[in-house]
């Protein structure tokens, strides 16, 4: 397997005492933009952002090791007819209204991926994250031996990046970002702004939602290792880009917990890792937002309280604190 070097940052974190005794209010995590996350790091397509778009692998697919603590990807072996003719390996997202942009005039899909680029097989559109309509997302072509990073809207509407975008080994971090009344799409390759696609000018689509795939799509399947999907609700400004690229594909997000009573009062239980930073979320909608609640690991059992009183209104977790 190729792999490149993937830089990771972490802020300084208050620990749980410290919030409350500051008295600190909730606020909402860069998660909250996050409506699907595919990570693969369980070995399965389950979305991690806990709204439920649980991918299904098909065809030829093997869950691998890749850069970084605990990570792991999903490997497609690029056969075009791995199901049935012109259905090959990929993951299918089933439709899902969270999903289509039309619900928020924003959208932004980012995708950690090693292309196999050196496959005889791999060519022309093969869909890297884009919608089964062809509408929203990220494709790969290979063309008179440049390797290029192509991107699509509404109607055909599309563009590819000049020059060879991807021309070494190892993963790229690819940000499609759009907002509806935007001038066109922003490519993002390595935290770096491409360009405006001479695209995207087309309205959003309001033919409702479509399934979305990864690694095949007309005809064509892409060869490569998928680190993981992510899909946000909101476009991504260029700081917001970098940031997420210099932060690297995620470790597990979720904690396995359980609430417990203490006295009074309800809170999260979880066994720590020691060096390691939690967080309490809960959720009360679509999103998880921080409650504020923090604590460092040092491999005991640690219970968390949500500082504005826990309730049965509400869902809870614990997840590791990466930005």
């Amino acid at each position: 397997m190729r792999e490149c070097i993937v830089q990771r940052s972490r802020a300084a974190l208050l620990p749980m005492a410290a919030c409350l005794s500051l008295g600190l209010q909730p606020a909402v995590s860069s998660q909250a933009a996050i409506i699907a996350q595919w990570t693969f790091n369980d070995d399965t397509a389950d979305d991690v952002s806990g709204n439920g778009h649980h991918g299904v692998p098909q065809g030829g697919f093997t869950y691998v090791d890749t850069p970084g603590d605990g990570n792991r990807g999903i490997e497609l072996d690029g056969n075009k007819d791995a199901v049935t003719n012109n259905i090959g390996s990929g993951v299918t997202v089933p439709a899902h209204p969270d999903l289509d942009p039309t619900g928020s005039d924003e959208i932004t899909v980012e995708v950690w991926i090693d292309v196999d680029t050196d496959d005889p097989l791999t060519g022309n559109n093969e869909w890297i994250a884009r919608r089964s309509d062809s509408k929203y997302g990220i494709g790969f072509k290979k063309d008179g031996g440049l390797n290029r990073v192509t991107i699509h809207q509404n109607g055909g509407d599309s563009w590819e990046s000049p020059g060879n975008m991807i021309d070494a080994p190892g993963y790229y971090h690819l940000v499609y970002s759009k907002a509806n009344d935007g001038p066109s799409i922003s490519l993002y390759i390595n935290g770096v702004f491409v360009g405006f696609g001479g695209a995207g000018k087309n309205p959003w689509a309001t033919d409702g939602p479509a399934d979305i795939r990864f690694g095949w799509g007309g005809g064509n399947a892409l060869k490569g290792i998928w680190d993981e999907v992510t899909i946000h609700d909101e476009k991504l400004d260029g700081f917001e880009v970098i940031e997420r690229f210099l932060a690297g594909p995620t470790y597990p997000l979720s904690v396995d917990s359980e609430a417990v009573h203490v006295g009074g009062t309800t809170g999260i239980q979880f066994t720590s890792q020691s060096n390691t930073t939690y967080r309490l979320q809960c959720k009360t909608t679509n999103n998880w937002v921080d409650t504020g609640a923090f604590a460092n690991g040092d491999g005991s059992d640690i219970v968390l309280f949500d500082p504005s009183g826990f309730t049965t209104t509400k869902q809870y977790r614990v997840n590791l604190a990466l930005d």
